[in-house]
């Protein structure tokens, strides 16, 4: 988006992509997402809508990364340096959480 002033500036972008994922976040129950350099935590409510086969097998595949934190605390570690790899890590365990998530796709690609 451009506008008389010219390109956005990088916070104002950033805003809108952390709007977006709030808007992807809220209808699974997820009501606060709270992102460091080395890990992401995750609060949800108490009866999250979200893929729990797949939270398990990934919990189950990745215990070292993945972990429950009390009883709606999703905890993972990574290298989030850089916001894009924040964005990124955020996104993709959304994405791959989600009821309407595609039942093929492969929690290995999350480790």
């Amino acid at each position: 988006m451009i506008d008389r002033f010219g390109l956005l500036p990088e916070a104002l972008k950033n805003l809108f992509r952390i709007t977006a994922l709030k808007l992807d976040a809220e209808p699974m129950g997820v009501t606060k997402i709270e992102v460091g350099l080395q890990d992401v935590r995750m609060l949800s409510s108490e009866a999250p809508d979200i893929n729990m086969q797949k939270l398990v097998e990934l919990i189950q595949l990745h215990p070292q990364r993945y972990r429950f934190e009390g009883g709606n605390k999703l905890r993972f570690s990574g290298d989030f340096g850089e916001a894009e790899d924040r964005f990124e890590a955020v996104a993709g365990i959304l994405s791959l959480l989600s009821p309407a998530a595609d039942a093929g796709e492969k929690v290995m690609q999350h480790a």
